[in-house]
């Protein structure tokens, strides 16, 4: 992966990280906007997770799950790791997140220790 690529991917695992879920989101956005293939499936995936854990933290539950409901679709699709990032653990935290009727702490997306 692209320098410039890979250091953007990691800015916006590190907003996610911090709860800036808004800010991730339009990282990754930028990425998605270039991106072609599998790459492109997960970053929408990732935006999309993004973007319903702010509307979460927002308090709109509704919209919430409604865009958790198309992120989980496409990091279904996603490979388990992606430049170190535990995406596949990452899916399988927000299912149970997003299984409560109310929400608590959000997940993180993790790197892969080698």
């Amino acid at each position: 992966m692209e320098d410039f690529v890979h250091d953007q991917f990691l800015l916006g695992v590190r907003l996610f990280n911090e709860g800036r879920f808004f800010e991730a989101h339009e990282v990754w956005e930028t990425l998605w906007q270039a991106a072609a293939g599998d790459s492109r499936t997960l970053y929408q995936g990732l935006i999309q997770a993004a973007a319903a854990l702010h509307h979460a933290a927002r308090g709109n539950h509704a919209g919430a799950r409604s865009l958790w409901n198309k992120a989980e679709v496409k990091l279904e699709l996603s490979p388990a790791e992606y430049e170190g990032a535990a995406i596949g653990q990452l899916l399988a935290e927000l299912k149970f997140y997003f299984s409560f009727e109310k929400f608590g702490t959000p997940p993180l997306l993790r790197i892969v220790e080698r």
